[in-house]
């Protein structure tokens, strides 16, 4: 009898150490260590999943968000995931027809903080194509429109200035044989005429001319024939002429800074429009 009562002991003890051990601490190591703990005194194993170094055991916070990173942050299950803040990264969530909030790699004239991906597209391409350095200036109004690439081709590519420039329109009205200027100079541009319209009420002979002084007296060069009423357009009376549509430029100043003239060799009248721009 006493022998079975040890015997009843012993098993009641071996029990009681396998349902009620102790808690046991994970230990740092690579890969996975094992451990146990008690929950509603039951014994129940544990795994301690380490990283590489062994030193940075994955834990659950309170509200089952298992932490997958070196930062404070747990990551849940399903739901939005966090972003970092560090750097390179994004910002903030991009949610379906948002912009793209702008980040350090962005030019930050074609894609600023709330511009749409569209528009940071099309700014950059004319960036490109127009040879605008990436300086983070704005790209001037008169940047060359980029075009299409269509196998390999770039179509509808527009270097013109009259495509590219809102238009001027100056009417055209000399009554003496004199010298007249038309269009005024200004600083480190050209004058590109898109359009030119003249009548002569009497046989006349006009020359198209740049220069500077207020009237093309200094430096004067021909814009469109010599620079001498002899040597420019001849109308007979009651002639006239219309050079070119708007669209494209049909002549241009050859330097910047100077002034566009009408020489006429006739009282006239001559009478006209010129259309322009300046770039």
């Amino acid at each position: 009898m006493r022998r079975l009562l040890l015997a009843a002991l012993a098993v009641v003890s071996l029990g009681a150490v396998i349902g009620y051990a102790a808690n046991y601490t994970a230990t740092q190591g690579v890969g996975t260590t094992f451990f146990s703990f008690t929950n509603a005194a039951v014994n129940l194993p544990g795994i301690a999943i380490l990283d590489s170094t062994g030193t940075n055991p994955a834990s659950v916070s309170a509200s089952n968000a298992l932490k997958v990173d070196g930062s404070a942050v747990t990551q849940p299950v399903s739901g939005t995931v966090t972003a970092n803040a560090g750097s390179g990264t994004l910002a903030t969530s991009v949610a379906n027809g948002s912009n793209i909030v702008e980040g350090n790699n962005t030019d930050a004239a074609s894609c600023a903080s709330g511009t749409s991906m569209i528009a940071c597209l099309r700014a950059m391409n004319v960036n490109i194509q127009s040879g605008v350095g990436n300086t983070g200036a704005a790209v001037p109004a008169s940047a060359i429109y980029p075009g299409y690439n269509v196998g390999g081709n770039l179509v509808g590519a527009v270097g013109d200035p009259c495509q590219t420039v809102a238009h001027t329109y100056t009417p055209i009205s000399m009554t003496t044989a004199t010298t007249t200027r038309i269009i005024a100079p200004t600083a480190a541009k050209k004058t590109y005429i898109c359009a030119l319209s003249l009548f002569a009420g009497a046989a006349d002979n006009v020359a198209i001319v740049e220069g500077t002084g207020g009237t093309c007296g200094t430096g004067t060069a021909g814009v469109y024939g010599g620079t001498t009423a002899a040597n420019g357009i001849v109308f007979a009376a009651n002639e006239g002429t219309n050079i070119g549509a708007g669209s494209n430029a049909i002549m241009a100043t050859a330097g910047t800074n100077v002034d566009f003239c009408l020489i006429t060799s006739t009282t006239g009248p001559l009478s006209g429009h010129v259309v322009w721009v300046q770039q």
